[in-house]
């Protein structure tokens, strides 16, 4: 544990920070790097005896831009941006593409904690099968409901060093909802198939009037689900228990 707790440390020194820069017509952050820090496949033990495992989910860690705390305070006081907004966007293996949710990402932890104004160094989500994410009562089941028989077997993060640049103005107000991270990853629901590319999209953010302050870009990291395998699942042939009472 002090050996974890010292890398961590460390890795955080070490984080490239944002530049902030105040000398061009607009205010911009400059050299922001985004990564998908963590990527961990869920599983679940399903079948007449337990013994056939299929995907439940996909738990993702999205690192955020640290910025120098002189910097964070500025932007805060005089831009009122406190926050990042984070779409998520799967284009299936038919190249439909689908707005599956927007995250909320404070510069702030907003947990009433003695650290709450420590940096937010990272959010997490899990992209869900409906079969598991439905309701506890589905998760009990020995036949995984909607016929879900999916185990993931070709995943990975596509990661490239691309550093963005994001302009700080006000665009408008924000009209959609958004989930908020706390201390449980959100769930995105995938109703069926996980397999396509999941992209990560971000914008500058006042949580408070619910403006943005810079357009919508596409992250340099993104998720690419390329097979998932058919789990045969034993004693399950034929039986959909969401049916049964």
């Amino acid at each position: 544990m002090k050996f974890l707790v010292l890398f961590l440390l460390t890795a955080l020194s070490c984080t490239k920070k944002v530049q902030f820069d105040t000398k061009g017509v607009t205010p911009s952050l400059k050299d922001v790097r985004w990564e998908i820090s963590n990527l961990n496949e869920g599983t679940w033990a399903v079948g007449s005896i337990l013994r056939d495992i299929v995907s439940k989910n996909l738990t993702l860690v999205l690192s955020l831009p640290v910025l120098e705390e002189d910097d964070l305070e500025a932007i805060e006081k005089n831009y009122a941006v406190d926050s990042w907004l984070v779409k998520v966007i799967h284009k299936t293996k038919l190249g439909q593409r689908h707005h599956l949710a927007t995250i909320l990402a404070p510069f702030r932890s907003r947990m009433q904690t003695n650290f709450s104004a420590n940096q937010t160094k990272s959010i997490a989500f899990s992209l869900t099968y409906a079969a598991w994410a439905t309701s506890e009562r589905f998760r009990k089941f020995q036949c995984p409901a909607f016929s879900h028989r999916f185990r993931l077997k070709d995943f990975s993060v596509e990661d490239s060093e691309t550093l963005m640049e994001f302009n700080i103005s006000s665009i408008g107000i924000f009209p959609e909802s958004y989930t908020v991270t706390e201390l449980v990853p959100p769930k995105i629901t995938i109703a069926q198939s996980m397999v396509g590319d999941f992209y990560l999209e971000a914008a500058l953010f006042n949580s408070k009037t619910k403006t943005l302050y810079s357009s919508f870009q596409q992250l340099p990291t993104h998720l690419v689900v390329r097979e998932e395998k058919v789990v045969s699942v034993s004693g399950c042939e034929g039986i959909k228990q969401e049916y049964q009472h």
